[in-house]
């Protein structure tokens, strides 16, 4: 069902105004920053919705209303707000989106780690959702400079989710940020299964020099190549599955070799939820020529990967 009028207002309203003066604007970014027709499509989207799943519309106004008393009884950094917006299902998609681009009535009243919380969620929820309807917004989010942090971290792991050339081939070019925005990309685009996202995982792995981004890349890469993901096939590419499995256990091996004592724990994690059989063989080869420490080391993981409890639920590979 289209909303002519409606649809028209936002054409006009996008046409005559800079960027984001004036424009509609959600808890996380403003219509503006969507292209005309994709800004249509998503108040089209939305209109509509509130018309057929009215329901999810009031759901989420409730888990809305509710923030500031998960945030006062929170127990981490912050409230977990996904689990109550998962119960919307597909239907409140339309009602995500809106919340995201186009309107979330009293942000000022939300103090600064429950309004994370809330974008957080949103973000979460719309990305486990994996509805192609919200790739343009997610694409806008992980582009605009108000992301930041565990907010775009997780937005990249949403738009990652679909899993289309689109969809990784903007993280692999967002990736390559510097600083910080950069970082996020890295450790939320594991999620996107994709050969093209892993040969970037595995080129940033043995650059990172500090030991919490080393930490994340390396999550990142075991999420892309997780053993127990794809071997129930839950991935959109299949066929992709044995060269990205190989790559990231190869990459992950490499940089253990590579890194001391201290770095080489979030690695051996790494690997384990990898579990790609040829690792041992790479592991064999490296200690004909290891020195004492490295040999130790390498010791070590075997006996890890011997005990792996991953490959109790294998499939012949």
């Amino acid at each position: 069902m289209k909303h002519p009028l409606l649809s028209l207002v936002v054409f006009l309203l996008l046409a005559a105004t800079p960027a984001n003066a004036g424009a509609p604007c959600g808890a996380v970014i403003c219509l503006s920053e969507l292209a005309a027709d994709e800004a249509l499509r998503v108040t089209d989207l939305v209109a509509a919705g509130r018309a057929e799943h009215a329901i999810a519309f009031e759901g989420l106004a409730r888990v809305r209303a509710s923030v500031p008393e998960l945030d006062a009884a929170k127990r981490g950094r912050y409230a977990l707000v996904g689990p109550y917006l998962a119960r919307l299902g597909g239907g409140g998609v339309p009602a995500i989106l809106e919340r995201l681009v186009l309107a979330d009535a009293g942000p000022e009243t939300l103090n600064p780690s429950a309004r994370t919380a809330w974008r957080i969620g949103l973000l979460d929820t719309i990305g486990k959702l994996r509805d192609p309807r919200a790739a343009a917004v997610l694409v806008a989010v992980c582009r605009s400079p108000r992301a930041e942090g565990e907010m775009l971290r997780v937005a990249s792991a949403a738009l990652g989710r679909l899993e289309t050339d689109s969809a990784a081939a903007v993280l692999v070019e967002l990736s390559r940020e510097p600083g910080e925005r950069g970082q996020a990309i890295l450790a939320g685009m594991g999620h996107c299964r994709r050969l093209l996202v892993v040969r970037r995982l595995a080129e940033a792995l043995p650059e990172q020099t500090d030991a919490a981004t080393h930490r994340d890349v390396a999550r990142s890469l075991a999420t892309a190549a997780s053993a127990p993901v794809w071997r129930a096939g839950l991935v959109r590419y299949p066929e992709e599955g044995r060269e990205i499995r190989s790559l990231a256990a190869r990459a992950l091996f490499d940089d253990f070799v590579a890194r001391s004592d201290d770095q080489r724990k979030a690695l051996v994690t790494a690997l384990l939820v990898v579990d790609q059989s040829a690792t041992s063989g790479l592991l064999e080869q490296e200690k004909t020529d290891a020195d004492p420490a490295l040999s130790a080391a390498l010791d070590h993981l075997a006996k890890r990967l011997e005990c792996n409890p991953i490959s109790r639920f294998a499939n012949p590979e």
